[in-house]
């Protein structure tokens, strides 16, 4: 351009040129790190399936469990840690028991619910319901016998039913009833389309205190053995508190073992037993009665009588008995 030998428009119209002629290459390098990643995802589920052993012809299947739950010296070390995130588990819950699961943040209590469902193995013990370790389950045979409500809840794309249903063969009756039971079947009827509603992975159209409500449906859908729950009303409101613990009552009339992890001294008012754990032990275990000690009344002096208060408040919530070995 600046010899003359071509004009401005010639020069502009060859970067527009080139620019096409890069973009694919542009495209391909923005994209790579996704490529990576699913490759490496790919090769993450490719071990895990090689890992599984294939049962391969018949097998005796076990009966339904009647919702015993025990952990028996149970230990869990993480890939690439040093320390377990459980230590020395032992305990037991008879069928048809409540247990809330109390503590610190980082003690251990989603780890615990995940090897209460089988999702994870333990490094060290068993894990046994109704007597069977759940991770020699046939997950397509103990998947029906457990409800599992994690703290990240996620619902898959299709409708509302079908998420309540666990995408298995739509059984109309049954979704009724586990959304009455989780109490929603009224805020079910309210959205745009029933129970027909379509959900998307990052639709507005339900709100996350409705996913979590809706997933609770899920874990009660064909009336579960065992029930396990994590922090199940961390983003429902005070009515949303309220429904849960009319949905813990139902259960405790059904029979149905649950294991709820909360932080809310209201949730358990339906509970038999307390587990409290503390850096990855058990620091107290037993009936609600006796882990949870009641607010004794302060004594005060006279009025008449000027001294100072000295000493501190009874916690609301105090834990008492023998701690476990592996908690000193």
């Amino acid at each position: 351009v600046l010899l003359g030998e071509i004009t401005a428009g010639a020069m502009i119209a060859a970067s527009i040129v080139m620019s096409r002629a890069l973009a694919p290459i542009e495209r391909a390098t923005g994209a790579w790190r996704g490529l990576v990643a699913a490759r490496q995802a790919r090769a993450n589920l490719k071990e895990l399936f090689a890992g599984v052993e294939s049962r391969g012809g018949e097998h005796v299947s076990l009966p339904r469990p009647e919702g015993s739950l025990s952990f028996e010296n149970v230990f869990y070390l993480p890939p690439g840690l040093e320390h377990p995130v459980l230590s020395g588990i032992d305990l037991e819950i008879e069928p048809g028991e409540n247990c809330a699961v109390v503590g610190p943040s980082g003690a251990g209590k989603s780890t615990l619910c995940r090897l209460a469902v089988g999702a994870w193995q333990p490094t060290r013990g068993h894990v046994r319901l109704g007597g069977a370790d759940v991770y020699d389950w046939d997950p397509e045979e103990l998947g029906p016998h457990i409800g599992y409500l994690p703290q990240l809840v996620d619902l898959l794309p299709g409708t509302v039913g079908q998420n309540i249903a666990r995408f298995q063969a739509l059984n109309s009756e049954a979704v009724i009833r586990a959304a009455k039971l989780a109490g929603i079947h009224e805020l079910v009827l309210s959205l745009p389309d029933g129970y027909e509603t379509e959900i998307a992975l990052h639709s507005r159209r339900i709100s996350l205190g409705q996913r979590q409500r809706l997933a609770l449906a899920r874990s009660l859908y064909g009336n579960p053995a065992l029930v396990v729950l994590d922090e199940p009303n961390a983003n429902m409101d005070e009515a949303g508190d309220r429904a849960m613990i009319e949905v813990l009552t139902r259960l405790k009339k059904l029979g149905t073992t649950v294991i709820i992890v909360t932080h809310h001294v209201s949730m358990m008012s339906c509970s038999d037993k307390v587990l409290v754990l503390k850096e990855g032990a058990i620091a107290a275990f037993g009936p609600r009665d006796q882990v949870i000690r009641p607010v004794r009344p302060v004594e005060t002096k006279p009025a008449t009588q000027a001294q100072p208060v000295t000493g501190s408040l009874q916690p609301a919530m105090a834990v008492r008995g023998k701690r476990h070995p592996t908690a000193e």
